[in-house]
């Protein structure tokens, strides 16, 4: 298990206007019962790195009842990996998500 896992956030409001950013950052980990260090040439075993991931999202409310909301995931694009898988569909590091971005637009009645 990774030494540590952190999420942390922060929202700021205004009127009918937020934004929020949100930090997730975990610790390098083994990948196998042996701890070991070094990665294998099959790449089933060896330390996955850490990580920092940082997600931005912004929401407008108008009208009362609608709102348009947006946000960009893995905002700086970092290249990561999750962890390692000896079969389907490794063998090797699982990569974690790029950068995504999202738009919608939404109404309460």
């Amino acid at each position: 298990a990774p030494r540590y896992i952190h999420n942390f956030g922060i929202t700021y409001y205004i009127k009918n206007f937020s934004m929020s950013l949100q930090a997730r950052m975990t610790s390098d980990v083994f990948s196998d019962a042996t701890n070991t260090s070094s990665p294998s040439i099959d790449g089933v075993t060896g330390i996955v790195k850490g990580y920092s991931v940082f997600d931005l999202a912004a929401t407008y409310t108008f009208l009362e009842k609608y709102n348009l909301k947006g946000g960009i995931n893995n905002l700086t694009d970092a290249h990561y990996a999750t962890r390692r898988a000896g079969g389907y569909p490794g063998p090797g590091v699982l990569p974690g998500e790029g950068r995504t971005m999202y738009i919608s637009i939404g109404a309460r009645f």
